[in-house]
């Protein structure tokens, strides 16, 4: 027989050997873990006894979540006929509908991500209060964790790029009701400041357009009258002109190519009656003088809504919670036992190969 199939029939015979002894080393963990089942059970039970009172212990967190979009634009009505008013004189200067209910969600949902705002909102409510009194005298330090800890309860994003107008806002609490309330509340609050905001902004520019106007038309006035006077006064220095004259008949053919030096040549009765139709007459005005009146009377009239502008609509309301974020009470205790078990095993075969090596080496 060659080497080579002597080497060849070596490895043949060498292969069921080790798999042989494979089976053994398997046969034999198994066995030993059997035989110390008894630990691997007590290990499992202490680890479910630990996972039971952490369950009894851990504070839970139930997360309550809305969907906002940006308001109709019913609610908006009367925002958008305030602009149109308000931009009468320039109404290349005012925006659509569409952007106007952009820009005021814009600001909502600017308030809603303040930590001012939320600092403020959870200092006032009752759950900021009842998390106080778990302590039985907090210090500042602890009621500022405390604080901290509820302002990272807050969440707000877009539900997705392509919808960056649809907000996504959640808040987590240890109770459900409490995670609904408080994210309802929030949002109200908000809502109404940015609404009370947005109608007192309307209402105190309608105030100046308005005292604007007013001073505009007055002005008008002013100037008109000064034209007024001065053109009598003319007219006046004409008639005592022609009257020293003794001119009594008009010496010129068109009148409307005389100035106001040779006015006296329209002879002193046509004098005394222009001067008395122009002291009859009302003031002249332009254009310009008419349009602010009109805009003037509009914003006089126009009847601002009371109480807040809607400021955004839901797409969901703040929903009651069915299934809590943690601790998750299955996932907890399955961990527990697969913990247990290894610890358990690991116990069994060290304590084993710890009797083996003293019997090995006669210990």
């Amino acid at each position: 027989m060659s080497q080579q199939n002597r080497v060849r029939l070596l490895n043949e015979n060498d292969k069921p050997s080790t798999i042989h002894s494979d089976e053994i080393d398997l046969l034999d963990l198994l066995f030993q873990l059997w035989k110390g089942k008894t630990t691997i059970l007590i290990c499992i039970i202490i680890m479910l006894v630990a996972a039971v009172g952490y369950l009894a212990v851990a504070q839970e967190k139930w997360t309550s979540t809305a969907l906002i979009q940006r308001p109709w634009a019913g609610q908006l009505a009367n925002y958008d006929a305030a602009m149109n008013v308000l931009y009468k004189l320039s109404p290349q200067d005012n925006v659509s509908m569409d952007e106007q209910r952009r820009r005021v969600f814009r600001e909502f949902v600017v308030g809603l991500s303040s930590t001012d705002q939320q600092t403020e909102y959870l200092l006032g409510s009752d759950y900021f209060k009842s998390q106080l009194t778990k302590n039985a005298e907090p210090t500042e330090t602890e009621r500022g964790k405390i604080l901290d800890h509820m302002l990272s309860q807050f969440s707000m994003a877009p539900v997705s790029k392509d919808q960056p107008d649809v907000i996504q806002i959640s808040f987590t609490a240890d109770k459900p009701d409490s995670a609904q309330k408080m994210l309802n509340g929030y949002i109200q609050q908000v809502a109404s400041a940015t609404g009370s905001e947005l109608h007192d902004d309307v209402r105190s520019r309608l105030a100046v357009q308005l005292s604007e106007l007013e001073h505009v038309l007055k002005t008008q006035e002013q100037v008109a009258e000064v034209k007024k006077q001065d053109r009598i006064a003319v007219l006046k220095e004409a008639l005592k002109v022609a009257e020293a004259s003794n001119v009594e008949d008009v010496k010129v053919s068109q009148a409307e190519t005389l100035s106001d030096d040779t006015l006296f040549l329209l002879g002193a009765p046509a004098l005394r009656a222009m001067i008395a139709n122009e002291s009859s007459r009302p003031l002249s005005f332009d254009q310009v003088y008419y349009d602010a009146q009109q805009s003037y009377l509009m914003v006089k009239e126009f009847k601002l809504q009371k109480g807040e502008f809607g400021v955004f609509s839901y797409l969901q309301t703040p929903d009651l919670p069915v299934t809590k974020d943690s601790p998750k009470k299955a996932l907890v205790l399955v961990l527990s036992v697969l913990i247990g078990g290894v610890l358990g095993a690991g116990i069994v075969l060290m304590r084993n190969m710890i009797k083996g090596y003293r019997k090995a080496n006669g210990v």
